[in-house]
């Protein structure tokens, strides 16, 4: 007989089982109870399998809070919602074998409002208005990203980082990331230099195509205002700059008008007026040359008077009442400030790095 050497036997192993576990409901602050279930495999003893669970909404029911029991085939899941927390949950339970098989199985936790079904409901969407987390808009998930005060159907900032999530998309930034650091669209000032601001992995990229109709940097301003604003300049990201820079060589700097390269309204750098909106912004389009009332391109700088881009409404000239109201646009314009106000009433750089 000849000798046969044998190299190596090849092993398939067979994935684990487990059970469907049907959707549940439970009340508010009440855990569920010993939710059975089975499992079992072909190689590994049952006793020997591991079980694990996750959540889709863990501001309803922590990972944490999904325990299990029971041995061998049986086991058994509960789940305990966050306090003073309704709404619905894809749970999903993932059964191991002793060789990385894995199988899983999904379903749905309902948490009521602790009110039931009584109460009126303006939205008639089965949550009470007083549990509602948006009580003039349907929505029976109650789905809460940012877990604050108001759900995700009418809440204008889901991820909670300070910007709108109406400008976040068309800025290239994701509105719906919690996880630290948070998406905000790319910027390429002060701290934010160097940075992935918005989690796409590159670095002070330029905007996407069409930002030019958002206020992607937060300081007030659209993008077209800001490109038309710094045309003087050979700079073509001006909507990702809100920080203090002045252009030092700014033709006919005197009496300190020196305006900033990263803020439009910034019109006078002079004392009381840095990187903010004063009385001695708006006089600089009185002297120490008149610019109101002039068109653009009477002096090579006259362009960044020009705060609502062309004549409309104002005259026949580009610098006119126009661009002062601008200025004066309250709360809800482009840019809402006045007095020292800035975009979003908060500090020089409108989001920490």
């Amino acid at each position: 007989m000849v000798p046969v050497q044998v190299v190596g036997i090849a092993t398939c192993n067979t994935p684990p089982t487990i059970s469907d576990i049907a959707n549940q409901t439970t009340n508010e602050n009440t855990a569920t109870w010993a939710i059975p279930f089975t499992v079992g495999d072909a190689e590994t003893a049952a006793g020997s399998l591991s079980v694990s669970g996750s959540s889709s909404n863990t501001a309803l029911v922590a990972n944490a809070n999904i325990v299990f029991g029971g041995s061998g085939t049986n086991r058994a899941v509960t789940l305990t919602p966050a306090a003073n927390q309704f709404g619905i949950a894809t749970i999903t339970v993932t059964v191991t074998d002793a060789d990385g098989g894995a199988a899983a199985d999904m379903f749905a936790l309902t948490v009521t409002c602790a009110t039931g079904t009584n109460g009126f409901d303006a939205d008639g969407d089965g949550v009470p208005d007083v549990c509602d987390n948006c009580p003039t808009t349907p929505d029976a998930t109650q789905a809460n990203t940012d877990a604050d005060a108001l759900g995700d159907v009418c809440d204008a900032d889901d991820d909670n980082d300070g910007v709108d999530d109406g400008i976040e998309v068309p800025c290239g930034s994701d509105p719906l990331d919690v996880t630290f650091p948070l998406s905000r669209p790319e910027r390429i000032d002060g701290a934010f230099a160097g940075a992935d601001d918005d989690g796409d992995l590159a670095v002070d990229e330029l905007l996407p195509p069409g930002a030019g109709g958002f206020d992607c940097d937060g300081d007030g301003y659209l993008g077209s205002t800001e490109d038309h604003v710094y045309s003087y300049l050979p700079q073509t990201n001006g909507d990702q700059k809100t920080c203090q820079e002045y252009d030092a060589g700014f033709p006919n700097p005197s009496g300190g008008v020196r305006p900033s390269k990263r803020w439009p309204a910034d019109l006078n750098m002079g004392t009381g007026s840095g990187n903010r909106i004063t009385l001695i912004d708006l006089t600089t389009l009185l002297a120490p040359i008149r610019y109101f009332g002039t068109n653009v391109g009477t002096n090579p700088s006259d362009v960044r008077f020009d705060l609502v881009p062309g004549t409309a409404g104002g005259g026949p000239t580009h610098i006119n009442l126009l661009d002062l109201t601008a200025l004066l646009a309250g709360a809800t314009g482009n840019p809402p400030m006045l007095g020292g106000v800035r975009a979003f009433g908060g500090p020089v750089c409108p989001w920490p790095p």
